[in-house]
């Protein structure tokens, strides 16, 4: 939230901070709109009748408990629209239950990582103080690349620092450990 109200109180050890839209103020949302609790505009009755029909033929006790007026054990063509009217209906009572319900429109977070915003602030505001922290953040990149190589007047120990240091040539095995020398003759006649 980007809001210009913020009011901030603290209580003991803790911190409240509390950010306000007031009513009739103007408002920049980005985010995923949606309404709940009103009726799908690709509702298909018949497609929703042959759904309901298909999971009371899963059930064909209760199918013949319902709908066999002849009590044969069997579902002739005048039964069987009968129980198609009946589906139709319930069909329909649902559809205008659901186009009854009050509805509630609500933006949310974006589930694809897209920016989710409110604010009260003008989106030119917006959009300028996001340029402002992009190119901070590409001098920063920049600096950070280009730092390493840089040379500080008298921070050149840290150059030093940063060197690999050499390890000392290995001796061979056979020079190790040292031989002392034999006395030198003494010189003369």
């Amino acid at each position: 939230m980007m809001v210009g109200r913020c009011d901030v109180t603290t209580r003991g050890d803790t911190r409240y901070t509390q950010h306000a839209l007031i009513g009739n103020d103007t408002v920049y949302v980005l985010g995923d709109f949606a309404t709940l609790g009103s009726i799908d505009p690709d509702f298909n009755v018949r497609e929703q009748v042959r759904e309901l029909l298909a999971s009371w033929k899963k059930d064909h006790p209760r199918l013949l408990e319902r709908f066999d007026l002849d009590g044969n054990g069997e579902l002739d063509l005048q039964e069987w629209e009968l129980a198609r009217q009946q589906a139709r209906r319930e069909v329909e009572r649902r559809r205008d239950e659901a186009m009854a319900a009050p509805e509630a429109h609500i933006v949310r977070r974006p589930t694809d990582g897209r920016l989710y915003l409110i604010s009260d602030f003008d989106p030119e505001r917006i959009a300028r103080r996001y340029r402002w922290l992009a190119l901070f953040h590409v001098v920063l990149f920049l600096a950070a690349i280009a730092g390493p190589g840089v040379v500080q007047p008298g921070r050149d120990h840290l150059i030093r620092l940063r060197t690999p240091q050499r390890a000392p040539p290995a001796l061979p095995s056979a020079a190790w450990p040292p031989r002392s020398r034999p006395p030198a003759p003494p010189a003369g006649p």
